[in-house]
């Protein structure tokens, strides 16, 4: 079925490989084009690879697995990882959580914990979206 205005829709999800071995993330991309996947969104929560200390990115990650998926013949959306911030930045801005209604201060361990008007969280996401954007 098609669309006014768009030859094809893409056909794909979020794919989070951080930490698998590489015969998993063969077997996955095999999967994927076998199912017709089109397009996957990866980096959604990939920061503590990207950035595994302040200032020092490592995007050796997403350009393996992004090579990976091209060969493949599927395409990739790349996401800012900014739902997930690292360790590191926990470490240096506790201040930067996101309190809730309740005056509870939010895990680290969790996603999408970073307050959007702490000034260090804005400053770090920006930096690590530049980061990413660079190549580009």
């Amino acid at each position: 079925r098609r669309s006014p205005g768009y030859a094809r829709f893409g056909y794909g999800g979020d794919y989070n490989p951080q930490g698998w071995s590489a015969d998993i993330l063969a077997e996955d991309i095999e999967l994927m084009h076998e199912a017709g996947v089109t397009i996957v969104t990866l980096g959604v929560f990939a920061w503590c690879l990207e950035e595994p200390r302040e200032g020092r990115y490592d995007f050796a990650f997403l350009d393996e697995n992004i090579a990976r998926l091209h060969e493949a013949g599927i395409a990739v959306d790349l996401a800012t990882p900014t739902a997930a911030p690292p360790a590191w930045f926990w470490q240096a801005h506790p201040e930067a959580r996101v309190v809730d209604r309740e005056g509870r201060t939010l895990g680290t361990a969790s996603r999408g914990i970073g307050c959007p008007s702490s000034g260090a969280y804005r400053a770090a996401s920006r930096g690590i979206a530049r980061a990413l954007s660079a190549p580009l």
